[in-house]
């Protein structure tokens, strides 16, 4: 499995957080993960960052569903009008708590990688990788 640059995970719950970026670091698949909670921090960090000077534009971007002030639906509708952004290169996975039905159809709408429920395991982590062959 080859290291990504870097991870973006966009999630508002810390715990999960925690959990999610030490299984990253565990599984050495990155030197760079950057958290943010909601997804206007998030698209925030990707300007500064991944256009303005292209040292952090994550290869894999962790995104929850349900954030407040951007949810994760928003997020992915601002992030796909940035045009300047290669967005084949970015593999997104959706987060959430339960499975929600609407919510699965919803993320169909968008390159979404796939949709996965919390707490993530490296074996789903693995799968999504080895999925993408990223």
């Amino acid at each position: 499995m080859k290291k990504l640059q870097s991870v973006l995970l966009i999630d508002d719950d810390f715990a999960s957080n925690y959990l999610t970026r030490t299984i990253i670091q565990d599984m050495d698949i990155t030197e760079k993960i950057h958290t943010t909670t909601n997804g206007e921090e998030a698209l925030h960090f990707m300007k500064q960052n991944c256009l303005a000077t292209d040292t952090f534009c994550p290869d894999l971007i962790l995104l929850d569903v349900n954030m407040p002030v951007m949810d994760g639906f928003e997020f992915l509708e601002e992030f796909y009008k940035m045009s300047a952004l290669k967005h084949e290169n970015t593999t997104i996975v959706m987060l959430t708590t339960s499975s929600n039905q609407r919510d699965t159809e919803k993320a169909r709408k968008y390159k979404v990688a796939c949709y996965l429920e919390k707490p993530l395991t490296e074996d789903s982590i693995r799968n999504v990788l080895s999925y993408r062959d990223i």
